[in-house]
Parts: structure tokens; sequence; C-alpha cells
């Protein structure tokens, strides 16, 4: 199975809670979709970033548990 990592997704502070963080998921999902070789698109956050999970959740991604390091894993498939 490929995977199609977010590796990092920041937004400055100025343009946080403007759904920048949902748009730039939607078009990797999209994009991951389109390119019709990618399973699972996969990123991860620290739990104390709520408003990081919610963008996440927001857009479909789902955690099973996984950790990598301090960060909780989500995926979605496209």
């Amino acid at each position: 199975m490929n995977w199609y990592i977010i590796d990092r997704l920041m937004i400055a502070a100025p343009y946080r809670r403007k759904g920048l963080a949902s748009e730039a998921l939607r078009a990797v999902v999209a994009s991951a979709a389109s390119a019709g070789k990618y399973g699972t698109v996969r990123s991860s956050t620290e739990p104390d970033n709520a408003p990081m999970r919610r963008a996440f959740e927001k857009n479909g991604f789902v955690t099973d548990g996984e950790m990598d390091g301090d960060e909780i894993v989500y995926s979605r498939a496209p």
C-alpha cells in the first residue's frame, strides 16, 4: 500500500482560523485521488493541537490510536 504523506502543514498565525488548513487537506486528498496510485493520505499532529485535530476530523481523517513518536496519526482514503 502506498501512502501519500503530509509531512508538515503549518499556517502562519495571522492566517489561522480562516479554513486554510481544511482547504489544503481537501487539495491533497483530491490530488492523491486523481493520481490513482495512493491508497491513503496520512499525517500526524501533537495531541494538544486541537485546531489541527478538528481540521483532520472535519475533513474525513480518522485515527486508530497509532502514534508516530509523540504525535497522533490520522489517515483518510481518497
